[in-house]
């Protein structure tokens, strides 16, 4: 057996090589949400139209599920750190801890 297909089958077992939405991924593992939000940068300015389409995208997500939303979408809502946090404390019933201390 090479090298490569051995190395290659090992990394396919890990936790990070699993399917799996990304936003559900950020949304339900605190060390994943942390490394995420980390990463962010907090200092977006929105405009009118912006805030509403975010708002339109999280009530989707609220009462559809991330099924409901296309890559798109749910990259829009990852990319947001205030949608981020809302949809975790909707998710979660609880403010979303950082324990990484961003922002």
């Amino acid at each position: 057996m090479s090298s490569y297909f051995r190395d290659t089958t090992l990394a396919a077992t890990r936790p990070w090589a699993k399917p799996q939405d990304a936003l559900e991924r950020v949304l339900g593992d605190p060390a994943v949400r942390a490394l995420h939000l980390s990463l962010l940068n907090g200092d977006q300015t929105k405009d009118e139209l912006r805030r509403h389409y975010l708002a339109g995208l999280e009530m989707r997500y609220r009462h559809e599920g991330a099924a409901a939303l296309g890559p798109r979408e749910k990259r829009e809502l990852l990319l947001d750190e205030e949608m981020v946090r809302s949809l975790v404390t909707h998710t979660n019933g609880s403010t979303p801890s950082n324990p990484l201390g961003a922002r």
